[in-house]
Formats: structure tokens, C-alpha cells, sequence
């Protein structure tokens, strides 16, 4: 299947509102659970990468390290 950048705007939508079913063009799809909404999404990522129409995640750049805490000691 070929999918567009419309597909993945959609499911980006549906996952950000907590909701299983896309609307995609004409049809609308029920997922059974949100991993299942995330796997349909990377497939979709996947082949829109490979088709040029969106940007493969960039590698390096910051790095994030652990939690820093801060303390307060009044004098």
C-alpha cells in the first residue's frame, strides 16, 4: 500500500487525542490497542521515508543525560 503524508498526519492525530480508529480517505480503520496505533505509524514512517517524502530521523546531535537535581539551602 502506498501511503501519503495525509495517512500519517491522521494517525499522528488519533494518537495524540488517545483514540484508536483512523480516518483514512474513504475507509476507516479500528485498532485493537495504542502499540498496535504505534506499529501501524512506523510502518507508515517507514515507507514515506523510503519514498523520499519524509526526513529519516537525524542521528547524534544532543545528547541527553540523566536527571540533575538542584538543592536549596537558605543561609
Amino acid at each position: 500500500m502506498s501511503f501519503t503524508l495525509n495517512d500519517h498526519k491522521a494517525i499522528c492525530a488519533s494518537i495524540s487525542m488517545g483514540q484508536l480508529s483512523v480516518q483514512y480517505a474513504d475507509k476507516r480503520v479500528q485498532y485493537r490497542s495504542m502499540t498496535e496505533l504505534m506499529q501501524a505509524k512506523a510502518v507508515i514512517e517507514g515507507e514515506l521515508i523510503a519514498n523520499g517524502l519524509m526526513a529519516a530521523p537525524q542521528t547524534g546531535g544532543v545528547e541527553r543525560g540523566g536527571t540533575t537535581y538542584a538543592a536549596y539551602c537558605p543561609d
